[in-house]
C-alpha cells in the first residue's frame, strides 16, 4: 500500500537534514506517541526499515496516514509475536503488505485505507424527537438526514412522516421528507436488515446519504490484483468512521436484497439476502479466505478489527482458528 521513498533524515531529532520536520514530527499530534516512538526503532529492522524511511520521508497527509495504517497493522504482529515479512513481491511483480506465518502455512495480508470523504456528521446529537424512530418495532438499519435549523413544526412533521415510511417501507426504499409547501425537511434510507428487534439509526449528511459502498469495493479490487497466487489472502481495510462497516458488508457480501425465492426465518415476515454484486459473491476472488474491518485511530494503543471468513473455502481449521484470535479483536 505504501509509496516508497527515503530522504535524509536526523532520526535524533525528528528532522531532515534541512532541518525541517520529519513526517512522524509533522503529523504527531495526530498520532499515539508510543506508537511514533517504536517506529523510530525501526530503523535498522531487517523487515520495517523500509516502513520507517517512507514514514519520515512523506510530506503529504494522505501518502503518510496510508503508511501509518501499515505500521498500525505491523505493531500489531509484533505485540502478538507473528512471524512476518515486509512488502513480499508476488509473480506478477506486484507486492504483498505482509507475509505472515498462521498454523504452518504463509498468509497474505493485503491492506487498503478508506479515506475520509463525506463522512457522516459525527457528534451530531439525535433530538429525543428523532429517538422516537428507534422504538419502531421493525428490523431495519435506517438511515435519517434532515436540514440544519429545522423549526420544532417541521421537526415534527419529519419524524411523523419518516415513521409512517419506515413502518410500511422495505430494504433498499429512500424517501425524501418535505413540508406542506413543498420544502425538503431531509430523507430517510432503509439500508439493511438488523438483528434486533427494533430500527437502529444511522445518521447521514444534510445534503444526502453517503454511501461508500463503491468506493470500498474499488479498494478490494485493487487489493485482488496484489493477492499471491494460489495461497491465503486477506484484505484489511482501515476506515475513520464505523458507521462505514455497513457498506463494507455490502462490498464484501454484497447487497441486501429482499429474497421471495425462500422461507423467511421463525418469527420474520421477509427472508433477506444478498445480491451478486458482492466481492465474493459465488466463486469470485476465490484466493481471498477472509477479509477485515479495522478502525483506523491513528492515535488509538492497539488494533480493534472485525474479521469476516469465506464460508465454503478450503482453509484449513488451524489457520481460521489463528486468523480469529490474531484479527478478530473488537470488542475485546
Amino acid at each position: 500500500m505504501t509509496d516508497q521513498s527515503t530522504n535524509g533524515t536526523n532520526r535524533s531529532n525528528g528532522t531532515h537534514a534541512n532541518g525541517a520536520a520529519d513526517g512522524l514530527s509533522r503529523f504527531s499530534e495526530w498520532l499515539n506517541p508510543e506508537l511514533v516512538r517504536q517506529i523510530r526503532t525501526w530503523q535498522s529492522h531487517p523487515q520495517l526499515g523500509q516502513l520507517h524511511a517512507s514514514l519520515v520521508a512523506h510530506e503529504n497527509p494522505k501518502n503518510f496516514l496510508d503508511a501509518y495504517a501499515e505500521a498500525m497493522v505491523a505493531r500489531h504482529l509484533l505485540q502478538h509475536q507473528t512471524s512476518f515479512r515486509f512488502e513480499v513481491s508476488t509473480p506478477q511483480g506486484k507486492h504483498c503488505d505482509f507475509e505472515i506465518e498462521l498454523g504452518g502455512r504463509k498468509v497474505y495480508l493485503h491492506l487498503k485505507r478508506l479515506t475520509a470523504h463525506g463522512s457522516a456528521r459525527n457528534g451530531t446529537t439525535i433530538s429525543s424527537r428523532m429517538r422516537y424512530l428507534e422504538g419502531i418495532k421493525r428490523p431495519f438499519e435506517v438511515k435519517v438526514r434532515w436540514q440544519e435549523r429545522l423549526t420544532e413544526r417541521q421537526m415534527q412533521v419529519f419524524v411523523r412522516t419518516a415513521s409512517q415510511f419506515i413502518q410500511q417501507g422495505h430494504v433498499g426504499d429512500e424517501y425524501t421528507v418535505r413540508d406542506e409547501s413543498g420544502a425538503e425537511l431531509g430523507g430517510v434510507l432503509i439500508q439493511a436488515p438488523y438483528e434486533g428487534p427494533h430500527v437502529r439509526l444511522i445518521v447521514g449528511t444534510p445534503t444526502g446519504f453517503v454511501d461508500q459502498t463503491q468506493r470500498l469495493s474499488k479498494l478490494m479490487r485493487r487489493a485482488a490484483r496484489q493477492f499471491m497466487p494460489a495461497a491465503v489472502n486477506v484484505v484489511l481495510i482501515g476506515g475513520e468512521d464505523n458507521s462505514h462497516i455497513t457498506d463494507f458488508e455490502s462490498a464484501l457480501l454484497g447487497s441486501h436484497v429482499e429474497r421471495w425465492d425462500r422461507f423467511p426465518p421463525t418469527g420474520k415476515r421477509i427472508a433477506h439476502g444478498r445480491d451478486a454484486d458482492g466481492f465474493w459473491y459465488d466463486k469470485k476472488y476465490l484466493d481471498c479466505k477472509a477479509a477485515g474491518w479495522f478502525d483506523f485511530k491513528p492515535d488509538a494503543d492497539r488494533l480493534s478489527c472485525r474479521l469476516y471468513l469465506r464460508e465454503n473455502v478450503d482453509l484449513p481449521p488451524a489457520i481460521e482458528s489463528s486468523l480469529t484470535d490474531l484479527f478478530d479483536t473488537a470488542g475485546r
